[in-house]
């Protein structure tokens, strides 16, 4: 629910500013109840090598990633690429992986310029700068609170989505 309040929030930001269609827990469950049976998703969870679910594992694997960096740099800790690229390699261990996933993996280790391709790569699609520590401002709590709560569009979001992070 709360994903999808984000998500509402991010199309509204990245639109002409309109309000879109209220995002509800009645809604997402429409959502899941209309899809969950569509031959296409029904694809998606079944076939590994699916374009589709390479590419919802990728993203999956590079935002776990992204909140690593974001951790270490809230202690004040800088992380390689040789640190990003060993954390990416690692997360993929854990998942279900196709030959061509394997492959990649495998280049990704062995070839230097595929290393720092991809190391440029996902600092530019998570915005990241080289050497640098993304830091977040310091706020107080109840500006911290006003803000979450605006994000995340109603204020019984914010404790289910940071118990969604601690798990």
């Amino acid at each position: 629910m709360c994903w999808a309040e984000m998500w509402k929030q991010q199309n509204v930001m990245r639109g002409n500013g309109s309000e879109r269609e209220a995002v509800t827990r009645e809604l997402v469950e429409t959502w899941v109840a209309q899809w969950q049976h569509h031959a296409h998703v029904m694809a998606i969870k079944t076939q590994l090598g699916h374009k589709d679910r390479i590419l919802i594992d990728k993203f999956l694997l590079e935002s776990l990633v992204y909140e690593f960096i974001l951790e270490n740099s809230a202690r004040g800790v800088v992380v390689p690429s040789h640190l990003l690229l060993t954390k990416y390699v690692r997360l993929w261990s854990y998942r279900p992986r196709t030959q061509q996933i394997d492959a990649h993996l495998k280049r990704l280790q062995d070839k230097p310029t595929t290393r720092k391709n991809w190391c440029r790569l996902f600092r530019r699609r998570w915005s990241l700068k080289w050497g640098v520590r993304k830091t977040k401002k310091t706020l107080s709590s109840g500006t911290l609170k006003r803000k979450a709560v605006l994000s995340f569009g109603s204020p019984e979001c914010v404790p289910q989505l940071l118990r969604m992070i601690s798990h």
